[in-house]
């Protein structure tokens, strides 16, 4: 195993979720990374320093404005740094698995995704919407944005293999409590803040209301919308699915046997990792298709699937309600799968040397 190697990242200052969950793996495990010849150091902007390094990861989230109102200066940026020897890792965080911002794919070395499409090949078409889901729904209900787009078709097999599972935002802390005490670290850099002790509730506890499922249905797209609209249209005449106050959204998720979590812009949720830590059973669209780690979304393990038109939503809930307390064991594993790769000592040694073949890769 090499050693001494030298890491700079570049990123945002660390607030929104996207960011917390990007970097708070690896400045928990900095000790480990340390221990395998791994030091970093963040950047919040470009200096002559930031080149002085073996690899450059670079969060996606750094040109996030910059891609609408300067991309030349991105892709100029982007050259810059791919003629300097060092190892280039553009590091998409955001939580779907596509679009692929394919600008990038020439400049960089790996193209390092949060979850990527289990079939990569699967990037070489256009989505609608830019999205694979988003996608389905136009095809298969005619739905239609009133800005409409495609995904970039990435049709050259190099560009393909540079497309790699990172880690998902599931490595941070997000309960209720977490995530807000994790926002303090841009202002108290102290590791701890970010390692929070959380509190997980035993999906066992006594719980009152049977179904959780409060979301909005107000996107810019209609694509992204209807997905939610068509969940309300199954479930709103049993269920309250309108919008509730923090406060109440957390005393009702803490009480619910079954948290149903839709796709949204992406896959991924924070409520899959509320229902986690509250101890509820996930119920959730497909999963099959993505590629991610951890590993999440075990079929009818970690959570319950769904079909993606809804057709046995109201079969699965019914069966899940009417034998939860066979079905809590899903809960269960979930809580403990999620419970494993946040606290175990084996887990953040999983992480580090996962990390440390990403770079060497």
């Amino acid at each position: 195993m090499s050693n001494n190697l030298k890491i700079h990242i570049l990123t945002p200052q660390v607030k929104t979720q996207n960011v917390i969950g990007f970097l708070s793996p690896i400045i928990i495990n900095k000790d480990i990374l340390k221990d395998i010849g791994i030091s970093f150091k963040l950047f919040n902007n470009l200096n002559q320093t930031i080149t002085d390094c073996d690899y450059l990861l670079i969060n996606a989230k750094f040109f996030g404005k910059d891609w609408t109102f300067r991309p030349n200066y991105v892709i100029e940026t982007l050259d810059k740094l791919n003629k300097k020897k060092l190892k280039i890792f553009y590091c998409d965080n955001y939580d779907s698995t596509s679009p692929i911002k394919t600008q990038v794919l020439p400049y960089i070395d790996f193209y390092l995704k949060n979850m990527i499409l289990k079939n990569k090949d699967l990037y070489k078409n256009k989505f609608y919407g830019g999205r694979i889901h988003t996608d389905y729904y136009f095809n298969n209900f005619e739905i239609t944005d009133t800005d409409e787009f495609y995904s970039t078709p990435i049709l050259k097999n190099d560009y393909i293999n540079k497309i790699k599972v990172s880690w998902n935002y599931g490595l941070a802390n997000y309960g209720f409590l977490g995530r807000r005490v994790a926002s303090l670290y841009d202002k108290i850099p102290i590791k701890h803040l970010l390692d929070w002790p959380q509190l997980f509730k035993s999906p066992s506890r006594p719980r009152k209301i049977d179904v959780f499922c409060r979301i909005s249905t107000n996107y810019s797209r209609e694509t992204i919308a209807f997905h939610r609209k068509l969940l309300k249209k199954k479930l709103g005449s049993k269920y309250q699915l309108d919008r509730v106050s923090i406060y109440r959204y957390i005393k009702e998720i803490k009480n619910s046997k079954v948290v149903v979590s839709p796709f949204g812009w992406g896959e991924f949720s924070l409520r899959d990792f509320e229902t986690f830590i509250e101890g509820g059973i996930l119920l959730k669209p497909n999963m099959e298709h993505l590629e991610t780690y951890p590993d999440f979304y075990i079929k009818n393990e970690t959570y319950i699937p769904f079909n993606w038109d809804f057709s046995n939503l109201i079969e699965k809930l019914e069966d899940t309600i009417d034998n939860y307390s066979k079905k809590i064991r899903i809960a269960e594993e979930a809580q403990s799968k999620y419970l494993y790769y946040l606290k175990s000592i084996e887990a953040k040694q999983e992480f580090c040397m996962r990390f440390y073949n990403i770079l060497n890769s």
